[in-house]
């Protein structure tokens, strides 16, 4: 098959660039199939003519290195699904064909079936220059999953060890929300440390199935590019969108990936370039003062009882010591949104003089808060524009959804908006609820329309330089495409995710287009580095 080269995104990180070493020349080519969901009942999920279909066109492609199935091999985990499955792939059952356990192959004690055919719910490919490791992310009749912290740590001791590879991490359950699947759910539960693993052990690209659709994203800590990838259906009659029944040929070079993803119901394909194995100069600490400082916290939860008075008056101090342009606090303001609530939060927000764009939280608006808000602090979308950037807040509470949304229509007025600017200001979205897990809290609280949502601000045709979210307690950065995103700790809350660690972000944006993102540590009055990137933007 001949498939016409298509452009790849550049980023400014990209003029930053350190070769690795992996040598030049080093090439392979991986077939990635995920979701079969094959049964053995004439089970409407199965699609028996479209997996023979996918089979045949797969045994047909030349200079094959590896074949790897990303999970639900079967659609319900009997035995009679596992040896129709057996049948079925008798073609690559050979030392080039992996295997890894879905949601699905789980079920009904499933998990023993596919260890007895396969010996293994692991596997590891080992090269001079390569190395793959796919792990079971499914558990037991759930259709959610996860790592464990057992096996994190297993697979971030073998990240380690091969660091001058190129690293491949495979398990069947999306790691960050795909578009284009609906409502967000049934991902891995520990899927923040899963991120973060992987961004500290520097892996190269994540391949995972699950949701029945391919998609791509490159995501960065500032240290060198993390490629995610997504598999769609081969055969699965559950398809999403316009994607129908897919298998996906990854073609590896030693400075790119290409994902050439054919379609088998009408042949057409897609192809997605991304670049890989660059390590990145870190911008280094800058004498002269930012363009822009920004100060993010939230989840401050003032309340009688709710809060430390003495740490958030040395917060406050603190804030003011650093001199930011602005401050965004992304929810929750109050514990209870009581008036009394509301009455501490005004006061505490008087005492610093500079702009303040401050946005609602789940815990704001319960109850009586859709009528207290707004009466105390205005509007529940709050705008903001100045010589320096732009803001476009979104209260993204929904009074029936506890893990809220930004809607279609908010989040293409964002889009519209952004698109169209094209001067040196800093575009900038802020809400309370998670698009993507952090480390340290388990996956959820995400938008129930994250999918989407990320796909659309991470975009690089709109613009959105920085998305600040709440709803953590816990600080974490980084770049998703083009986009960077800051999730903020807390000032004051006495709920935070470890003793004694109350903080808020500095976030500097410098005419080069580097950006620094400190989490300043409240009782220590100490800042740390916890992102330090590169965007493409012309601020001279």
């Amino acid at each position: 098959m001949n498939f016409p080269l298509t452009p790849i995104t550049e980023y400014k990180r990209y003029e930053k660039k350190i070769p690795t070493d992996l040598p030049a020349h080093f090439s392979k080519r991986i077939i990635l199939i995920s979701d079969t969901h094959i049964s053995s009942n004439q089970s409407s999920a199965f699609n028996n003519m479209m997996f023979r279909k996918g089979i045949e066109e797969i045994s047909q492609i030349r200079d094959v290195d590896y074949i790897i199935h990303l999970g639900d091999l079967t659609h319900d985990g009997t035995y009679l699904d596992y040896q129709v499955a057996k049948d079925l792939i008798r073609k690559f059952t050979d030392e080039n064909f992996h295997i890894i356990p879905g949601n699905h192959d789980a079920r009904n004690v499933g998990y023993l079936l596919f260890e007895e055919l396969f010996k293994s719910r692991t596997f590891e490919i080992q090269e001079p220059n390569l190395y793959v490791l796919g792990v079971d992310s499914s558990i037991p009749d759930q259709d959610a999953g996860h790592i464990g912290e057992k096996l994190i740590n297993i697979s971030k001791n073998a990240f380690y060890n091969n660091q001058n590879k190129l690293k491949i991490f495979c398990f069947h359950h999306q790691l960050i929300p795909i578009p284009y699947t609906g409502r967000e759910r049934s991902a891995i539960f520990d899927g923040g440390d899963v991120l973060d693993m992987a961004l500290k052990t520097n892996v190269d690209i994540i391949l995972n199935g699950h949701r029945h659709i391919s998609n791509t994203y490159t995501c960065t800590d500032g240290d060198s590019d993390l490629v995610i990838f997504n598999c769609g259906t081969l055969s699965s009659n559950k398809t999403r969108y316009r994607e129908l029944f897919s298998y996906t040929i990854m073609d590896i070079n030693d400075r790119t990936v290409k994902f050439t993803t054919k379609q088998l119901l009408d042949g057409s394909y897609s192809e997605r370039w991304k670049y890989i194995n660059y390590k990145f100069e870190t911008p280094k600490p800058r004498v002269e003062q930012p363009f822009l400082k920004i100060i993010h916290t939230g989840n401050t939860h003032f309340g009688k009882i709710s809060y430390n008075k003495l740490i958030l008056e040395s917060a406050l101090q603190q804030i003011q010591e650093v001199q930011p342009d602005l401050l965004i606090h992304t929810g929750s303001v109050t514990a209870n949104n009581q008036d009394e609530d509301y009455a501490i939060a005004k006061n505490c927000f008087q005492n610093l003089h500079l702009p303040k764009i401050i946005l609602p939280g789940f815990k704001d608006l319960t109850k009586y808060g859709w009528d207290r808000y707004e009466k105390w602090f205005g509007n529940l979308d709050p705008h903001y524009e100045d010589s320096k950037c732009r803001i476009i807040g979104i209260n993204t509470v929904d009074a029936h959804i506890s893990s809220g949304r930004v809607g279609r229509k908010h989040m293409r007025e964002t889009c519209e908006n952004f698109m169209n600017t094209n001067d040196s200001k800093i575009n900038i979205v802020a809400f309370n609820h998670r698009l993507i897990p952090p480390p340290l809290l388990k996956f959820d609280a995400i938008l129930t329309d994250a999918g989407s949502v990320l796909k659309n601000f991470t975009d690089v045709k709109n613009n959105i330089n920085l998305i600040c979210m709440g709803k953590n307690n816990s600080a974490f950065s980084l770049q998703c495409e083009e986009s960077i995103l800051s999730y903020c700790g807390s000032i004051s809350s006495n709920n935070t995710v470890k003793v004694d660690n109350h903080s808020f972000n500095e976030i500097q944006f410098y005419p080069d287009g580097a950006v620094f993102v400190y989490k300043h540590l409240v009782e220590k009055n100490e800042s740390e580095l916890i992102g330090a990137y590169w965007q493409k933007r012309n601020l001279q």
